[in-house]
């Protein structure tokens, strides 16, 4: 499995966009407390955005299964998702730290994500058909080292400021679709 080159762009796409909302829950005492100014105990003020999205995105892919392609449910998904990067970084600027426009693209991030992430996987484990397992295992091992590394390396150089968390999760969601673009000319460019 880690010796195709569609395992690691893949499993790449998955884990950055994945990295790019994830960086505000392993940043969420500093999100919250320090740059939102809330207390202890609202922390729901950015857990259920992120819920709210996610079952809003598992339940919209559901319906769009069978009626789009895995690749266009994908490209949806990243399109609500840099429609949100663009409006988080924009708001990080002009209203920082107001409520509710701080936690609302980050609803719609996570939205996107789900849409985008049911199709990723399906993508990655057929890869192997036999190994299906194999390759869900393998990506679960993937996304786990990218979230210790993000959670030990990369939050907390940037999560001093709100710019700087809406500049690193618009970063991860641009590597996310670049590393998507690349598997896609890949897919073209290979013999049928």
């Amino acid at each position: 499995v880690f010796r195709q080159a569609a395992f690691w762009r893949l499993a790449g796409t998955l884990a950055t966009l994945f990295q790019g909302f994830f960086l505000y829950v392993m940043a969420a005492p500093m999100f919250l407390m320090t740059h939102l100014g809330l207390a202890a105990t609202q922390f729901h003020w950015l857990f259920v955005p992120f819920t709210v999205g996610t079952i809003g995105g598992a339940f919209t892919a559901s319906r769009l299964a069978g009626r789009l392609s895995l690749d266009a449910c994908v490209r949806l998904g990243q399109v609500l998702m840099a429609l949100s990067v663009a409006v988080g970084l924009g708001l990080a600027y002009a209203l920082p730290g107001r409520l509710p426009w701080a936690v609302l693209p980050l609803a719609v991030y996570t939205f996107g994500l789900a849409i985008a992430m049911s199709s990723l996987q399906v993508m990655l484990i057929d890869l192997a058909p036999q190994r299906r397992g194999m390759v869900s295992s393998c990506q679960g091992f993937v996304q786990s080292l990218a979230n210790s590394l993000a959670a030990g390396l990369l939050v907390p150089l940037v999560w001093g400021t709100l710019a700087g968390l809406a500049w690193t999760s618009a970063a991860l969601m641009t590597i996310g679709v670049a590393l998507y673009a690349l598997q896609r000319g890949m897919g073209r460019a290979a013999p049928s």
